[in-house]
């Protein structure tokens, strides 16, 4: 199979998963967030603030450093395997040690506990890295989006509700936690068990793991203090169902956002990595991606935040509405934030990672400086630090990496401008939409319904109409538009004259389908 039908391959079963997984995950927050109070979720956020610090050490990039390596053995992963499990047991007896001294960052005495149950599932999550790369590197994402979803299902969909109706409270969120990482780890095992042996450990591989690892470890690191500083701030200011609230209006924005955007990266680090010695196909992949994943984050985005009222009260419910104007600023940070991510991969395929930890602190330094700042306005204060600092940096990054890989000035314009007109457009519509629908005698949930049906539709109606030619130039060049060639009802649209005139004239596709 070429690199680009294992490319469209792995983003087909990535994305398909992607939906599945929003959904189970939307459908399963609004039952739990009526089962639960906000303090529970503000407790299991403060353990989550404490055990993203640990997992990514524990973890020290080893899976990451796999994937980047030209030739995988049985000897390399052995002695991967080897080196997560000692990290990760390490830093679960120091996590455990260290839990008491959480209560003077957190403003709460019983999250002790939490923390040291909860990091349990750093073991479970970094051994559970070296098969999940060995399936990433071997293209198998139908499989990897299997074995996350039974792990999620069995977790949350179960056990989490299963324990939370009947009066667990947050140790309800916290067993589905340890279900779904035990479920993964044992999943991911089995379908890559071919590479395990007992093996002499390899000394050279494990030092280039750790060299590798190491420096892509303080990068991300750095991205963990950073992206962690608002929910330590309002948990050591705030009580914790002001965190529960913060948490909450944050995960409706990331979880259909982060899935689109980390899929597409978690895809793309093997291919990048393939072309990276042909730097004019790397540009060009490079730059194409950047285009698409831009439109749709801040398609989604946008969208998002006009709706936040009723998107927080159709899912999570009227206990939760204080949640709305933090949904709204957030969504509009989300798009630059994840941009900065997938800018961040021109410095892992290159191994430019000092280049990235130098920025990364500046970027911490701004926006923990902004958080301290913007913190007597109250959550609307710290999620506005957040907007001013992505959007910010987002652009700073950009310039990083477009001069790495001498892109002129000319592309980059071209690459970022269109981002205006997506906000713009996508804004104006949801708009119209949202004030056209307030004039249906309906229900609230019908309404709702009408509202997520809609716009949608007639954002996509408008993307494919007006969309500018580069945009359609960079669609065609990316997706795999030979699947078309295959359907019925596309080849019966295409027997339309007047739809035959305008595809060809518009999309220039008459050589492909």
């Amino acid at each position: 199979m070429s690199l680009a039908s294992k490319t469209i391959n792995g983003l087909k079963w990535s994305y398909l998963f992607t939906v599945i997984n929003v959904i189970s995950q939307l459908a399963l927050t609004a039952i739990l967030a009526r089962l639960l109070s906000p303090k529970d979720y503000g407790l299991v956020a403060m353990g989550n603030v404490v055990l993203r610090f640990g997992s990514y050490l524990a973890q020290m990039g080893i899976g990451q450093s796999l994937i980047q390596r030209n030739e995988i053995d049985k000897k390399n992963v052995f002695t991967a395997y080897v080196l997560t499990l000692v990290l990760s047991l390490s830093f679960y007896v120091i996590l455990f040690l260290l839990a008491p001294l959480s209560k003077y960052v957190f403003s709460s005495a019983g999250i002790t506990d939490i923390i040291r149950i909860l990091a349990i599932n750093i073991v479970f999550n970094s051994i559970a890295t070296v098969p999940v790369s060995l399936l990433r590197v071997n293209y198998k994402y139908r499989l990897l989006g299997t074995i996350d979803f039974i792990a999620f299902i069995a977790g949350n969909g179960i056990i989490g509700i299963w324990m939370a109706a009947h009066g667990f409270g947050v140790w309800s969120l916290v067993t589905a936690v340890l279900v779904q990482g035990t479920i993964q780890l044992l999943l991911a095992f089995y379908f890559t068990r071919e590479y395990f042996s007992f093996t002499r450990i390899h000394l050279d591989s494990g030092k280039k793991f750790l060299n590798y690892g190491s420096r892509y470890t303080i990068g991300t690191f750095l991205e963990i203090i950073m992206y962690n500083t608002d929910y330590i701030i309002i948990g050591h200011y705030f009580k914790e169902s002001v965190l529960g609230i913060y948490n909450r209006a944050a995960l409706l924005v990331q979880l259909p956002s982060q899935y689109i955007s980390a899929n597409l990266i978690k895809v793309l680090f093997p291919t990048l990595n393939e072309v990276k010695s042909d730097k004019g196909r790397f540009v060009k992949y490079y730059l194409s991606v950047n285009y698409l994943l831009g439109f749709v984050l801040f398609g989604v985005c946008v969208f998002i935040s006009v709706y936040a009222a009723d998107i927080v009260h159709a899912l999570l419910g009227s206990k939760w509405n204080e949640a709305a104007p933090i949904l709204r600023i957030i969504a509009l940070a989300v798009p630059f934030n994840l941009l900065i991510n997938y800018n961040g991969l021109v410095y892992d395929v290159y191994a430019h990672l000092n280049q990235k930890i130098l920025i990364k602190i500046f970027h911490m330094a701004v926006m923990v400086s902004l958080f301290f700042l913007f913190k007597p306005n109250g959550l609307k204060g710290i999620a506005s630090a957040y907007l001013i600092t992505e959007a910010s940096f987002y652009f700073l990054y950009s310039a990083v990496s477009y001069r790495m890989l001498k892109i002129n000035i000319a592309s980059s314009l071209k690459t970022n401008a269109p981002f205006l007109y997506v906000i713009v457009v996508v804004g104006s519509i949801s708009l119209l939409v949202q004030y056209g629908s307030h004039y249906i005698t309906f229900s609230d949930t019908i309404r709702f319904i009408v509202e997520m049906t809609c716009a949608p539709l007639l954002i996509l109606l408008a993307f494919f109409v007006y969309a500018p030619k580069l945009v359609k130039a960079t669609v065609i060049e990316v997706l795999p538009f030979s699947i078309l060639n295959q359907n019925r009802y596309f080849n019966y649209l295409l027997g339309i004259k007047v739809f035959r005139k305008y595809w060809d004239e518009n999309w220039n596709l008459s050589s492909t389908v």
